[in-house]
């Protein structure tokens, strides 16, 4: 039968792939024993099993397996395993590609085998008890015991079978040490190993609230955690188990309680399946939860685009090296691209860089604005392991805890149209009910090329008529989606932009205004550029307006240059201007054109070219061209 070692894990650590801190030993046999390093290290069976052989053949306390299997190891691997700073790229206890799963054995250069309730200790490969003797501990003859020892702690009753070269061991009790305390971190694999007597595979371990205490009735299973509660990790030792939690994400780090199940026990009269929480009667100690809290939705932080806000976070074991991200709500922490946030918020050096107030259980970024409405996660990165060595949050997996939930409440960008002309029109900024608008609320319609949020951002486009309502107070109505302006009238053809501001405390700034809420574009004829119409005078042509929004009902009116339009006058058309077409709408048009046939100018000059949406004159709205 195989020997097993009792050995426990140190942890997952980054390594130099091209000068290896722990340098591998695959093939590399030693003189004597076994070789058990063969094959393909990614093939190996029970690989780190193996690796726990040769490097115990080896007289190394420390060794690691990395890349799926290979085995590596030194006299002095645990001076430098930790060089490379911890990682999360482990995968089942054998390494990554670049990183090393290291183990140190629990007590240097013994072996344990079970057999049945009893375990064989034993010193060495090739003497009685490891080859050519498989029977039971319940049955196998002793071969001249010499004498018995109690463990002056555990009661636990020793005998030196000297024939068979083998101590025998017989527990006193059975389940887990008392008293132990594991530390794990939000969003970082959490395992918990235990010591105790006859370990069993079909025992489990879970976590629990510290209000509860061990089989008390209505107990519940810590919520949070990627598996709760869990059977040992196979191995060998049955002094020693390893219990993996999976990642968790508890809303509040802290302490809790570890309760243990025997399987086949029986509880007020009935076999444990280790099923039912109040089965769960041995308490096996604590463990501790650290890192940050990960809040809920339901725990969200609401705010305002354009408005400052503070983020605070709050948890255990916090660092000053600790960062965050805010990225979309439909991106999952330690996804790829998690490590940048999002360009969604206007000043990201206020996230991106170091906390400007915190201790180890919260931490604070201040005068976050945010820019556009929506929901986002925060991710966290933990930046200091338990020996108080730095972690890099460089890499997206490292982002890798929702901290919580961020609620972005006001406008939410959307395409509209407006008629250019005497019409008074509307504006309306419309977000996610609640919105959180009010009369507090300001707009600046500015030319499509003005960024809001820039300097030019705080004045009005000239396209705005000044006979309207300039739109520069509260709005006109309020709803809990939407806020309206009204009254407003445009004269030009120029693709328009509305940024807002949702600051109660004063809107004066171009920055304050840095929400894009609104793209406008006008409907009507074209003005940038302007028309430009060259004709023989005494000669009929086809006069040819472009735009959108056309109905057929628009009229143009060709007057004398000192005529401005938009006056009283420009709604006649200057006696040298003679047409075919008495009512002055259009001969042929499209949504996109309009056409007047057999126009005729009898005097050399210059005209000016007026327009009107409506039917009733051409004093009502804009200057076309010439």
């Amino acid at each position: 039968m195989m020997p097993s070692l009792e050995y426990v894990s140190l942890g997952c650590w980054r390594e130099n792939i091209d000068a290896p801190w722990i340098p591998s030993i695959e093939g590399k046999p030693q003189s004597f024993g076994n070789d058990y390093l063969t094959g393909p290290p990614e093939n190996r069976e029970d690989a780190v099993t193996m690796c726990a052989l040769a490097a115990l053949q080896r007289g190394f306390e420390v060794f690691a397996v990395r890349q799926m299997g290979v085995c590596a190891g030194s006299a002095d691997a645990r001076l430098y395993y930790r060089y490379e700073g911890t990682s999360t790229s482990c995968a089942d206890g054998k390494g990554g590609s670049r990183d090393n799963s290291v183990y140190k054995f629990a007590r240097s250069g013994m072996m344990e085998q079970l057999q049945g309730l009893v375990f064989i200790l034993a010193g060495r490969e090739g003497r009685a008890g490891f080859t050519g003797d498989m029977s039971t501990a319940w049955t196998a003859e002793m071969n001249k015991p010499t004498g018995l020892a109690i463990s002056p702690t555990k009661k636990d009753l020793w005998i030196a079978d000297t024939g068979n070269n083998r101590l025998r061991l017989i527990f006193s009790q059975i389940g887990p040490d008392a008293g132990h305390e594991a530390n794990c971190f939000n969003g970082n694999n959490c395992i918990v190993q235990l010591r105790g007597n006859g370990l069993q595979p079909g025992n489990r371990l879970g976590i629990f609230p510290l209000t509860y205490k061990c089989g008390q009735a209505g107990m519940q299973f810590l919520l949070g955690l990627g598996a709760n509660p869990v059977s040992e990790q196979p191995s060998h030792s049955f002094t020693m188990k390893s219990h993996l939690f999976g990642v968790p994400e508890v809303t509040s780090a802290g302490t809790f309680r570890l309760c243990y199940c025997l399987q086949g026990s029986i509880i007020f009269s009935q076999v444990s399946t280790c099923d039912n929480p109040e089965d769960f009667i041995h308490d096996a100690g604590q463990v501790n939860i650290n890192g940050v809290d990960s809040l809920g939705d339901d725990q969200a932080l609401n705010v305002m685009p354009g408005t400052a806000f503070d983020l605070p976070i709050f948890g255990r074991k916090m660092s000053q090296n600790d960062r965050v991200s805010i990225v979309d709500i439909s991106q999952k922490c330690g996804s790829q691209g998690t490590a940048n946030t999002t360009t969604d918020v206007l000043n990201p050096a206020n996230v991106t860089l170091v906390r400007d107030l915190g201790n180890e259980t919260a931490a604070l970024w201040a005068d976050v604005i945010m820019k556009t409405s929506g929901a986002y996660r925060v991710c966290w990165c933990r930046g200091m392991n338990e020996e108080n060595l730095q972690i890099l949050c460089d890499r997206h997996e490292a982002y890798n805890v929702k901290a919580m939930t961020i609620i972005v409440r006001g406008p939410v960008l959307y395409n509209a149209t407006m008629t250019m002309g005497e019409h008074e029109q509307e504006l309306t900024i419309r977000g996610s009910e609640p919105a959180r608008f009010g009369a507090g609320n300001r707009i600046r319609i500015v030319d499509h090329d003005v960024e809001c949020g820039s300097f030019n951002a705080s004045e009005f486009s000239d396209t705005l008529d000044k006979s309207g309502i300039m739109p520069a107070g509260p709005p006109q109505r309020i709803t809990s989606s939407s806020v309206t302006w009204t009254g407003l009238k445009i004269r030009t053809s120029k693709p328009l932009r509305v940024c807002w501001c949702g600051d109660v405390a004063g809107c004066v700034s171009g920055a304050d205004f840095a929400i894009d809420s609104v793209r406008v574009t006008p409907i009507g004829p074209q003005t940038h550029p302007p028309h430009l119409v060259q004709v023989l005078n005494k000669t009929n042509f086809t006069l040819t307006i472009h735009g959108t929004g056309f109905t057929g009902r628009e009229r143009v009116s060709l007057v004398d240059d000192y005529t401005k339009c938009s006056t009283l006058f420009s709604a006649t058309k200057s006696p040298e201007v003679t047409s075919k077409n008495p009512s002055g709408t259009a001969d042929n048009f499209t949504q996109m054109q309009l056409r007047w046939n057999s126009v005729t100018i009898q005097r050399n000059g210059r005209y000016r070219l007026c327009y009107c949406a409506c039917i009733n004159d051409a004093a009502d709205c804009c200057e076309l061209g010439q």
